[in-house]
Formats: C-alpha cells, structure tokens, sequence
C-alpha cells in the first residue's frame, strides 16, 4: 500500500540538483542568447512590418497609377473617336464641295454651250440672210439684164436658186 499514498513529487536531493541545473542553464541561457535572439525577433519582426508598408505603397502606387493609365486611356479613346467624327465631318464637306463645284462646272458647260448654240443659230440666220439678200441681188440682176416674158421670170428663179444650191454662188 505504500505506492498509493505517494507524493506526486517528492523532495530529494536529485530534484534539488535538478531545479539548481535548471535555473543555471537558464540563467547562462538568458544571459547569452534570449537578449540577442529577442533583438533577431525584433529586428526580423520590423524588417517584414517594412516590407509590408513598402508593399502597401507599392501596391497604392500602382492603383494609382493604373488609375491614371485608364483615364489616359479612356481620353485617347475619346480623342480617336472625336478625330474620326471630325474626319467624317471633314470628308463629307469635301465630297458636298467637290459635288457643288461639279454641279457649277456643268452648269457652266451647259450655259457655255446654249450661248455657243444661240450664237451659231445667230450665225446661221445672218448667213442666211445675207445668202438670201445676194441671191434676190443676183435675181434682180439677172430679170434686169433680160427680157421679161410672161413665164420668164419664174425660169430665171429658178436658174438662180438651183445654182445657189449647187455653191455655184458662193464666195
């Protein structure tokens, strides 16, 4: 019956020299090493704390600058479509003003042209005035010159007028 009532720790001289082992290691423990590796804690902890900070300005700086290339980029869109709105607006004023003035040209040749027509059938009317003035000249000339009998003068006439048809009478 002795195991039962035994103590959970018994004080002997093992457990003292023990506990002296002990509180001396960590003595020598807490006097070399815990002082410099408490500073490698800290030195490690403030290290990762800085690349923490540096990662969260980059990662601020890089939201901002993708920020600014978006708005670059929405206003070079803006300006490519404004470029091609005022290219369009451009290319239909040109065709309007190159239509236009294809309109005036042609609208001058045909002028041109009706002037032209209206002068050569001026010119046809003079001429044949004066065609026709040489001819009753000559005709006039020519009953003159003859004996006029009773059918003799429609003779004559007709002489002259077929020899005026034939370019006998022409200069």
């Amino acid at each position: 019956m002795d195991y039962i009532y035994r103590p959970l720790i018994s004080f002997d001289w093992n457990l003292l020299f023990s506990m002296l082992t002990f509180i001396c290691l960590f003595l020598v423990l807490k006097h070399f090493f815990f002082d410099k590796v408490k500073a490698f804690m800290d030195k490690r902890e403030a290290n990762v704390q800085k690349q923490l900070d540096d990662a969260r300005v980059a990662n601020e700086e890089a939201d901002a600058r993708l920020a600014e290339y978006e708005d670059v980029v929405s206003k070079a869109e803006e300006k490519g479509r404004e470029i091609l709105k005022e290219s369009k607006k451009m290319a239909e004023e040109r065709a309007d003003a190159i239509v236009s003035g294809a309109k005036s040209q042609a609208q001058e040749i045909v002028q041109n042209a009706e002037k032209k027509a209206e002068q050569e059938r001026a010119k046809a009317v003079s001429d044949m005035k004066n065609d026709i003035a040489q001819i009753a000249v000559m005709a006039a000339s020519q009953i003159v010159g003859k004996e006029i009998k009773d059918n003799g003068e429609e003779v004559i006439i007709d002489k002259i007028i077929e020899e005026a048809g034939a370019g006998k009478w022409q200069n």
